[in-house]
């Protein structure tokens, strides 16, 4: 049942191939772009990526097509901030691949190893992959689906996939984490969170206990829990926190502190008062978002630590030009 319903995803893009066979490339051509906070981006990569997926999986092996959208998919390696290697070149890599005997194709591997530095450690033309849809299980199905961005072919293989599940392993809760953020549905997210806390309470080591919580932690400040939120730090006090106050998570949970402080209730105070030495102590070593929160947070309660604070953000910020 769930190979017809990502069948039916992948043939949605019937008309995207169409219009590109027809020699109109203008969805697909490499579109550069510069966005505010993640660089230099492709505004043809989603219909790029639909566009391989059809050759790939929905009979329409036109090599000549695919040769030229891995032309257009390695100017945006090349280019692209955030480099990568990506589930496009990855599939027009595997597409060409079958039809490379007589090595016709070695010269575009070549070039897309040598895009960018995730290329060079990750990129591999001779890797194996599916080569229809009957290969592919359920997990991988909804994989596809999300690249397509198929909301309601994810939602149904989704649940298809839930109703499987016999154990909740920390890949069982990964998973639909991932696929739930894609929908938009966080009302499996405080259980699954949890779960991945119970597991590694059981079994992992003191820093994958420490993360799961922070995980939950971070749930509830952004669900505005700021009393759960509150009562999960003080747990993750109590298993050691202050041991790893040297590394980013420690740090990150300083941030999530901030924002239970600025949300007000109850706790503001006293975990004001937890936080602020371990805030000036690593006052050069904040990144930003957490400055600026530690700053707002003094304010907030009046401490006289917000001026001095506050001056020491904006010399940060004129220093690295950040923010």
């Amino acid at each position: 049942m769930y190979r017809r319903i990502i069948k039916k995803a992948v043939e949605k893009q019937e008309g995207l191939y169409r219009q590109a066979q027809a020699g109109d490339l203008s969805r697909v051509a490499y579109r550069p772009y510069t966005h505010e906070h993640w660089g230099c981006q492709d505004a043809a990569s989603q219909d790029r990526t639909r566009l391989a997926c059809y050759l790939l999986f929905g009979g329409a092996e036109d090599l000549l097509l695919a040769e030229r959208l891995f032309e257009e998919e390695l100017k945006d390696r090349q280019n692209n901030s955030f480099q990568g290697v990506g589930p496009c070149l990855e599939m027009l890599t595997a597409l060409l691949a079958r039809r490379n005997a007589d090595g016709r194709y070695d010269e575009l591997f070549r070039q897309a190893k040598n895009a960018n530095f995730d290329c060079a450690c990750g990129y591999d033309p001779n890797q194996q992959a599916p080569e229809s849809l009957d290969q592919l299980a359920l997990a991988d199905c909804i994989g596809l689906a999300v690249l397509l961005d198929q909301p309601e072919e994810t939602r149904q293989l989704t649940q298809i996939w839930k109703a499987g599940v016999r154990k909740w392993d920390d890949d069982s809760c990964r998973n639909l984490l991932r696929w739930n953020n894609y929908l938009g549905d966080r009302s499996d997210h405080e259980r699954l969170l949890q779960q991945k806390l119970r597991n590694a309470r059981r079994a992992g080591s003191q820093m994958s206990r420490l993360s799961a919580s922070h995980d939950l932690m971070r749930f509830y400040v952004e669900e505005y829990q700021f009393v759960k939120a509150a009562e999960q730090l003080d747990q993750m006090c109590q298993d050691g926190l202050e041991e790893f106050r040297q590394g980013n998570l420690f740090r990150f949970v300083l941030e999530d502190c901030m924002d239970i402080i600025l949300g007000g209730g109850k706790d503001a105070e006293r975990l004001w008062q937890w936080s602020k030495p371990w805030i000036l102590e690593q006052q050069t070593r904040l990144h930003g978002n957490l400055y600026k929160k530690a700053v707002q947070a003094a304010q907030k309660l009046g401490d006289p630590e917000a001026q001095p604070l506050e001056q020491g953000y904006l010399a940060w910020r004129q220093k690295t030009r950040l923010e």
